[in-house]
């Protein structure tokens, strides 16, 4: 048992004082690793700075982002309205055109027809060829485009005795009337 009561010592002695130089070399050991410890605090410290400032600019950044943002939510719904209201307004033109065309080809059929069965137009090609002016027994004016130039108009005027009246005629009528 005599083992049993030995000291067991954790290894040195209480009794034992530290050698200087041990002493000495075990400060400069912890100097040395407090002063690279330091070094990496600063080395964090920096990297930490720097990646606050980026921090701060990417947060400036973001915010500014989300203004934008919101700006074009706004307009986006703006836009989105406006399209609707587009649409809405292009259907309804559309409708309009549909019924104009509509229109236009019932009229074009008419006017075909009108142009069919009506065969007598009064035009005045001028206040002294006027056929407004002959006899109440006219029933109808013939105007004739000029071969050489379709831009002059011959007229004549029909009656029920006389089959046509060419504006020769006319203008000898008028001169032998009693007016």
């Amino acid at each position: 048992m005599a083992k049993d009561n030995s000291k067991v010592s954790d290894g040195e002695s209480d009794d034992e004082e530290l050698d200087p130089n041990e002493f000495f070399n075990l400060i400069h050991e912890y100097t040395c690793i407090i002063k690279r410890e330091k070094g990496k605090v600063k080395k964090l410290e920096s990297a930490h700075a720097s990646l606050e400032s980026s921090h701060n600019d990417l947060l400036a950044k973001y915010n500014a982002l989300l203004k934008e943002h919101d700006v074009s939510l706004v307009l986006s719904k703006q836009v989105s309205d406006q399209y609707d209201k587009l649409k809405f307004e292009h259907g309804d033109l559309k409708q309009k055109y549909n019924y104009l065309e509509l229109a236009y080809e019932a009229l074009e059929d008419n006017l075909e027809q009108a142009s069919k069965i009506e065969s007598t137009k009064i035009v005045k090609v001028d206040a002294s060829t006027s056929c407004d002016d002959l006899p109440n027994e006219l029933v109808y004016t013939t105007i004739e485009k000029s071969a050489t130039n379709p831009s002059i108009e011959n007229a004549s005027c029909s009656t029920k005795g006389k089959k046509e009246w060419t504006h020769l005629e006319r203008l000898e009528w008028e001169h032998k009337s009693p007016n």
